[in-house]
């Protein structure tokens, strides 16, 4: 063949070999920190939830006083071995009266929990907030919210009480500020945009159901993006979906559709929802319910429905919430074909992701979807960077992140002695965790019948598993924690994990485990997106960093 007919085919290959379908690691994910300077975490165990955030009372309570909170924050910080505070109790011990022991520990926390702050007039952390991105380069974030407990009236109970976040936060990207947006109008009840279906539509945010397990709802409301000005929308249809949060939602062809979702009474849906907003710049849409065929996913919250190039939309994870933190889910996964409405149950293959529900998924383009964050209630444990995984839609293939050597939960381990003469077969079931007694990090590792706690220098990752180890159980069925830490992660822990993995397609700073992200796509078909937010509900630990 001619020179010029064979530089042709090459740049032909080159160009097909790049495409993320034929070989979708061929590029690098990068994730980038963009509030390094901010203080991004508050443990609700340490700081009590305050103003900007506004509580919502279901029953007759009050917070606790100022001494409680600080003995509270010192039994937790005690019960998760930190370290710190194991010294400080020490010395209290030797404090000469009450008032002397409370300055202690109000140093204390102050010193080793500086509260959630940042440039500009940050948000307070919250989860499952609302976030989109504006064509000038900024993010806007509205919505979530958090828990606290406060005393009933009688003062040995204590309550779930819920905190509302009402404002509407825009951060600048390229000078890496907050500042508070002043709105108008007619504003959300409380709790509407939390866990709510949301998508921007011309220049109206639209928000639809939303709420929490003392207050649902099935109504809608949109923000104008270019007034800040808040509309109560009516709705034309007589169909209506029965009120609900924490839908799996997304766009199609100008419409916003929503899935599941559970209600305040406990219930949980399986049905599919469409909103029209043919009408919405005269406050009008119009709702109807989407009779599907083919085989229907079960009833779940918490999942997400991601709409892939506008042929289909992929169903993942989700659960029914268990009083405890526990939740029946698997790792089953659906496409809905968006001309048929027809549901198909996928059979994929290669290393299926970790059960989970409160995560997040992005369509990274064409047939690539990444899921990443949730939470994982067999191990109670909220899920990093180690359990994201990107299914490619087109060949029915999970695919691995990273290259798989190294330890974490669920892989098979060689453990040595001290000596290095005698060798065991295990499998890690928890950690990282730090040993008090050598400065090192440990890792809980089953041998047989027995967990015992390993440092890491005496282990040596021999292979992964396909499905993480689950908690022992009661012969009742009730799961029970794997160590005292009932999986939560060490009080001191970053905000975020460093990939050190060069052989990653990921590459950069990832959030920490974590679940209820806000996501928000940069803009359509450039693969970047903005990560704000999230929490580990069951830890009391909220977030407000941006990536």
């Amino acid at each position: 063949p001619s020179l010029r007919a064979l530089a042709c085919a090459s740049r032909a290959w080159y160009g097909l070999s790049l495409a993320q379908e034929i070989l979708p690691f061929a590029r690098h994910l990068h994730c980038r920190l963009l509030t390094p300077k901010n203080v991004c975490k508050r443990s609700g165990e340490v700081w009590p939830p305050s103003e900007p955030l506004q509580v919502h009372r279901l029953l007759d309570s009050q917070p606790l006083g100022d001494q409680d909170v600080l003995i509270h924050c010192l039994q937790i910080c005690l019960h998760r071995r930190f370290q710190p505070a194991m010294d400080l109790y020490s010395q209290l011990e030797e404090a000469a009266n009450l008032e002397t022991w409370m300055r202690q520990l109000r140093n204390f926390r102050l010193t080793q929990f500086p509260p959630a702050a940042g440039p500009g007039d940050a948000p307070p952390p919250s989860w499952c907030a609302a976030a989109a991105a504006l064509p000038d380069g900024r993010l806007c974030v509205v919505g979530g919210g958090c828990y606290s407990y406060e005393w009933t009236n009688v003062q040995s109970n204590m309550k779930e009480v819920f905190w509302n976040q009402p404002g509407l936060y825009v951060f600048d990207i390229s000078s890496v500020q907050w500042s508070r947006q002043a709105t108008t109008g007619t504003l959300p009840p409380p709790a509407h945009t939390y866990a709510s279906a949301h998508t921007v539509l011309d220049s109206r945010w639209m928000f639809w159901c939303g709420g929490y397990y003392g207050q649902a709802y099935n109504t809608a409301y949109a923000l104008d993006i270019g007034t800040w000005e808040w509309r109560a929308l009516r709705n034309s249809s007589d169909q209506c979906p029965s009120a609900r949060y924490f839908v799996a939602s997304f766009e199609h062809l100008g419409a916003l559709y929503a899935w599941g979702g559970r209600s305040s009474q406990d219930k949980y849906c399986n049905d599919l929802w469409r909103l029209d907003r043919s009408r919405a710049q005269q406050d009008i849409v119009h709702t109807e319910e989407v009779v599907a065929s083919g085989s229907l996913p079960p009833a779940r919250f918490g999942s997400t429905l991601t709409n892939c190039d506008d042929r289909f939309a992929l169903l993942f994870g989700g659960g029914q919430w268990k009083t405890g933190g526990r939740f029946l889910s698997d790792s089953t996964i659906y496409s809905l074909n968006l001309r048929a409405f027809e549901w198909s149950r996928l059979h994929t293959t290669g290393l299926d992701p970790m059960p989970r529900l409160q995560h997040s998924a992005v369509n990274l383009g064409g047939n690539l979807v990444l899921i990443f964050g949730g939470y994982e209630a067999s191990e109670r444990r909220y899920l990093g960077y180690p359990d994201a995984a990107v299914l490619n839609a087109r060949s029915l293939q999970w695919m691995q992140l990273d290259s798989g050597n190294r330890l974490r939960i669920g892989v098979q381990v060689e453990v040595s002695s001290d000596e290095g003469d005698d060798k065991a077969i295990g499998l890690v079931v928890d950690g990282p965790e730090l040993i008090p007694h050598c400065s090192q990090n440990g890792w809980y590792v089953k041998v047989g019948s027995e967990v015992m706690l390993v440092e890491e220098r005496l282990l040596q990752v021999r292979q992964h598993l396909q499905r993480r180890p689950r908690a022992p159980m009661h012969q009742d069925g009730e799961q029970l924690p794997v160590t005292a830490s009932d999986g939560a992660q060490r009080m001191d822990e970053s905000n975020f994990e460093e990939i050190q993995d060069e052989h990653s397609w990921m590459q950069g700073c990832f959030p920490c485990g974590r679940a209820g992200m806000a996501v928000a796509e940069a803009k359509p078909g450039t693969r970047r997106f903005y990560i704000f937010g999230g929490a580990r509900y069951v830890h009391q630990e909220w977030f407000s960093d941006v990536f």
